[in-house]
């Protein structure tokens, strides 16, 4: 009796041991991560908890997921084109800041950086470190007027323009100076002799 009360007691002893052990594989099981695509389907999910897990996870992704989210911003659903749109803008603004922070700790002129006007200014002004914080500088304060200057003259000639009387706008209203990186922009951009003229620049 005494035999069978112990055999039993193994028996069972052994049954929650194989429980436990297929349980603790169920949990060290990882479940796939979703593909880009499948995020982006649940940005329009109905659930704000999902639309946002399912953003992270983009972000996350990084340069994996862009192709997936340009894709997006094609897509009827506007919750997901306006999330897709967001999250891509993300990206590129830590693009951004990370091209900066090359060119900051670039002692050695390392290989060329792409930045809009870098290379014009680079031959004008140099490139040692007060010259870099001066173009990041610029960069930080007027980013889209250097960049349309590299992409064509008359629109950053016209852009430049509009900017001027932004900046004299704000500077009057707010009885304020015109931030250092603007006014260089300016003076940047003004000395360049392929921009068509501009009155009053």
């Amino acid at each position: 009796m005494f035999r069978l009360c112990v055999c039993c007691l193994l028996l069972l002893a052994a049954g929650q041991l194989s429980a436990q052990e297929g349980a603790a594989q169920r949990l060290g099981e990882k479940k796939p991560l979703p593909s880009p695509e499948q995020l982006i389907e649940q940005l329009s999910s109905p659930e704000y908890a999902q639309r946002e897990a399912a953003g992270r996870a983009l972000g996350a992704l990084g340069e994996a997921a862009r192709p997936a989210l340009e894709a997006a911003l094609r897509l009827p659903h506007p919750e997901t084109r306006l999330q897709a749109r967001r999250i891509l803008e993300l990206m590129d603004e830590g693009d951004f800041d990370r091209a900066l922070d090359a060119l900051l700790a670039d002692d050695a002129g390392g290989p060329d950086h792409a930045l809009p006007g870098w290379p014009r200014f680079r031959s004008l002004v140099g490139r040692d470190l007060a010259s870099r914080q001066l173009f990041v500088l610029m960069l930080r304060a007027e980013r889209d007027v250097l960049t349309a200057a590299q992409e064509g003259k008359r629109a950053a000639a016209t852009q430049l323009q509009t900017r001027c009387q932004q900046l004299q706008v704000e500077s009057t209203a707010d009885q304020r100076e015109i931030p250092a990186g603007s006014l260089a922009t300016v003076f940047f951009l003004a000395g360049d002799e392929q921009l068509p003229e501009m009155p009053g620049v």
